[in-house]
């Protein structure tokens, strides 16, 4: 155990860790979606489902890799790589890097999940399986590009306004804030175009709280450091 993860390997030095709620979301994604990969024939949905949670803890895990690659390559040191309940962290201990670091470091993940999710579509397969990995690869990368707190894109803002202003407290307060906007952004989204009359309606509100919560708790936590080193 290290900090209430598991190690489960060790890569170049880098500890490759995984939380237990890993494995909790794992189950709760296999029931929610096996019922979509059921196609009454030999193939029962829960083992498309299980491929499918299988293939997406992968993605996630290329993604991490690739801000790890991507740091490694400016001299910096990657303590770990942590999975879990919705993602990846990627653990860099050298406070000196630069606002470009910063910037190339973060949007590596996200490119590498988009490039995933492309290659998934060429493939040209008749799986449903691979086409629901090359949308969702697709889906994360993009929503982790989006401009705020704790995503990755709210990091690139965050490298944006350090660069320009030579502050990097100002730029994690505009990309928390813009994080908070975000999660609020997506529950009112979610509610006004959520079908009621469909059979997961409740599922899909309530995902789309959860994650919304996971991002206010994550720009809040930034932002509070911001104003502890201030006070």
């Amino acid at each position: 155990m290290n900090g209430g993860s598991w190690r489960i390997a060790r890569i170049g030095g880098v500890d490759i860790l995984i939380g237990p709620s890993l494995l909790v979301m794992g189950l709760l994604l296999v029931l929610v979606f096996a019922p979509r990969f059921d196609d009454g024939g030999r193939t029962s949905g829960y083992q498309g489902a299980t491929l499918f949670v299988l293939g997406l803890y992968g993605s996630v895990f290329l993604h991490e890799l690739a801000h790890l690659v991507t740091a490694r390559g400016f001299g910096l040191h990657v303590r770990s790589i942590t999975l879990h309940l919705l993602g990846g962290e990627t653990a860099i201990d050298s406070p000196r890097r630069t606002p470009v670091q910063e910037f190339v470091i973060s949007v590596a993940g996200p490119l590498v999940s988009i490039a995933i999710g492309v290659g998934c579509f060429l493939l040209d397969s008749t799986s449903a399986v691979v086409a629901a990995l090359g949308w969702i690869n697709v889906v994360v990368g993009v929503f982790n590009l989006l401009p705020g707190l704790p995503l990755d894109g709210g990091r690139a803002l965050r490298a944006t306004i350090w660069q320009v202003s030579g502050r990097p407290d100002a730029g994690t307060r505009v990309a928390g804030w813009a994080g908070r906007l975000i999660a609020l952004t997506l529950v009112v989204v979610t509610l006004l175009r959520v079908d009621y009359d469909g059979p997961t309606w409740s599922l899909d509100v309530a995902f789309a709280i959860f994650v919304a919560w996971f991002l206010w708790e994550g720009a809040g936590h930034a932002l509070a450091q911001v104003k502890g080193r201030s006070a």
